[in-house]
This record gives structure tokens, sequence and C-alpha cells, in this order.
């Protein structure tokens, strides 16, 4: 058994193991193998020369605790059905942890397909998003006719989405920080599929929204919807409404903590009418503790010291006591021996602490962490705050 980087001869056993499992759909995925899967970001299994099991490793860029984090997406996790139950998920999981802190990504983020399945490896949910279906007839009185939409071209209108985007999301947490590269991946991807992507322009001239969205079996499935004011979101609300006589119902994702169905037209009796539900969407993991922390930057308010005691079954470096100083908003992080730790938990606890999907009372209420030293509660309490979680990549 051979773990190794993939290589471009590598290329083909990868995708023929994708169709088998995934997506066979075209022309998706000979564009996803030809022009966006880059090699070296997979790591494969060979016994006996045939790729027995594979992952991939896509980089992206995090916002999280107020910096930018160097990140690796795992997608794919594929094990050829001739090699099943042989373990090879582990090996791969392990041996893709190491090329990634190889890489000195501190964090990574995964799409489970089932939320418990990669908790094994560390990886636990952190972000959630809400998913509205709603018919047609409940958003006639919501939305406004206003603004002019122009169809995206992401090369073209790059400065405009990224600015909308970055105004969208300015009060969420753990979002991608697209590049240009992204947002023509991200647009190539939806017409690959049959989708639609539309600007939305205001009276000046300025871009105010985008929607990005599919039209299939008389539903309007929203992929993306992003706006700048409450003006704009109407318009595109408005929009999604255009195609009354097309579909029946809107679909579309939002943040937890999104509060439009306050004012969507609904109804109680004799059934509810509108479906918001709360979706799993995103696990992340810390790859690398003392990376994690010290890529972190806090408001100036905060100066203080302690130390941690993290448990790591799958990434040894990260086992042991750290010492953490913040000052001057910049953590210094070392490792410690013969330190009495003030909080200890594993490393599942620590990335959702971490990635702020709970705040410490929260961990410590669960049993999920251990306080040893109560005087710190507070100060502790700042660094792991519960955070308004939004991220929407597939891929």
């Amino acid at each position: 058994m051979i773990i190794r980087r993939l290589e471009k001869k590598d290329i083909d056993a990868a995708k023929a193991l994708w169709r088998y499992a995934f997506e066979s759909q075209e022309p998706f995925c000979s564009w996803y193998f030809d022009e966006v899967l880059v090699p070296e970001n997979l790591v494969g299994i060979f016994i006996e020369n045939d790729l027995a099991a594979c992952l991939q490793l896509n980089p992206y860029r995090l916002w999280l605790n107020g910096n930018s984090f160097d990140t690796s997406y795992v997608v794919g996790v594929i094990t050829n059905p001739a090699y099943r139950h042989r373990g090879l998920t582990k090996e791969l999981m392990t041996a893709a942890m190491i090329e990634m802190n190889h890489k000195g990504h501190g964090v990574s983020i995964l799409m489970p397909f089932d939320t418990s399945f990669y908790s094994t490896y560390g990886w636990e949910l952190c972000y959630s998003q809400l998913r509205y279906e709603i018919p047609m007839d409940m958003l006639k009185s919501f939305g406004h006719s206003q603004g002019n939409f122009v169809s995206v071209n992401a090369r073209d209108h790059w400065d405009a989405l990224q600015s909308i985007y970055t105004a969208h999301l300015k009060k969420y947490h753990g979002y991608i920080q697209r590049s240009p590269r992204d947002w023509e991946v991200l647009v190539q991807d939806l017409r690959h599929d049959g989708g639609y992507s539309y600007l939305l322009i205001d009276d000046t001239g300025s871009p105010a929204g985008y929607i990005f969205y599919f039209l299939k079996d008389g539903i309007l499935n929203v992929r993306e919807l992003a706006y700048i004011s409450h003006w704009a979101k109407k318009s595109l609300i408005h929009f999604i409404y255009r195609h009354k006589s097309q579909v029946s119902k809107a679909v579309w994702p939002a943040p937890v903590g999104d509060m439009d169905f306050l004012f969507l037209r609904d109804t109680i009796k004799p059934l509810h009418t509108n479906i918001i539900r709360v979706l799993p969407f995103m696990a992340g993991r810390v790859i690398n503790v003392k990376k994690a922390l010290e890529t972190c930057r806090y408001s100036k308010d905060i100066s203080l010291s302690f130390s941690l005691e993290i448990s790591d079954t799958y990434c040894p470096w990260n086992n042991g006591i750290f010492s953490v100083v913040i000052q001057d908003c910049i953590p210094s992080v070392q490792k410690m021996k013969g330190v009495q730790p003030d909080l200890s938990c594993n490393i599942n606890t620590f990335s959702r602490l971490f990635f702020g999907a709970v705040n410490l009372d929260q961990a410590l209420f669960m049993e999920e962490a251990l306080l040893h030293t109560p005087e710190h509660l507070a100060s502790l309490g700042k660094i792991f705050q519960q955070r308004n979680n939004f991220i929407n990549e597939y891929f």
C-alpha cells in the first residue's frame, strides 16, 4: 500500500472513482476534472498500482476570528468498492491531516454526508443553514419591482459580485474569502448544471445584489442570494416572484438567525403554508492548534493568558498542554510540560469552540469541556464565543 499525492497520470483513475460514487453528469464532470482540480491537491491510496481510495483537499481562504486562514476543503472521499471494509478511510483521513499540516493549514472544512461519520476523525458540525420553501403566492406582497437585472459574467462582474458578497457577509463568521478564480468556477459550475445568474443594478448604476438559481420540476431553487440593503432584498424576492407562471414554489438558503419569515405572508389554519427548516451544512476541524490560535486576531480589550489541554487521536502534534498569551490583539502559543491546564477538551470540542459553533458555557454545560479554574470563565468566554456562521461552498 502506497499513500501519496496524485499526479496528472492518476486523474483518469480519480475521475472514474468520482463517476462511480458521485456525479457522472456531463459536461460538469469533465469540466471539473479538466479545469478545476489540481492533481497535487488530491491524496490517494494505491494498492498494486490501483487507486484504491482518494480525496481532494481544495484550497480556500476562510475568515475566522478576525483574520484570514488558509484552509483545505475536504471533498470527494471515495473508496473503490473492491477495497472497501479494509480500513482505508482511516488511513486516507490520517494522511490528509498530515498533508494539511504540512501545507500549514491550521483548519479544515468538510461537508459530511452524515454529521456523525467524520466526528471520529475530529470534524464536527459547525455550520447550519436556514432553508426557505415558500409557495409563490406567499411572495407577492414582500417584494417590489425596482432596479435592473443583467446576466452575470464572472470576469466582467467580479468586482461587483465581490463587493456585494463582502457587504452581505460582514456580520457573519467562517465564510470563504472568494478570489476571482473562485467566482469564475462558481458561475461556470452553475451554468454547467443548467442554472442562471443575475446581477441587480440600482437606479444610480451601482451593483446592489445578485441571485444564482435553477429552474427544475416546478421549483425555483436558489443556490445563492446576496444583497447590500433591504431594498435590494425586496427587489430580488420580486425577481423570484416574476417566475410564478413557471414554478409553484421557491427555495432559498439563508444564515441561521435570518428573520425574513416574520415578514412573509403565511397561514396558521388549517395548516402552515411556509416551511422554514434548519439544515446541517458544514463541519470544521482544527488541524493544528498552535497555528490556528496564532492566526487569530482579537479585540484590544482582550489581554489574558491561560493554559489549554488538548487530546487528539489523529494529529499527535496537538496532544498536550499549550500556554496561550494574548497581548495587543495577537496570541502567542507554546507547548508546555508540567503545567496544570485551565481548560481541557478533545479536538472535537475545541474545533466547535474555535469555529464558534458553541460558546464555552454551552461546552461546559454539555460536559464536553472541563474548566479547572472557574475564575477564568469570564475571560475565556470572550475568546470562545458563539458566532453566526455562514458558508455556501459545495466543492
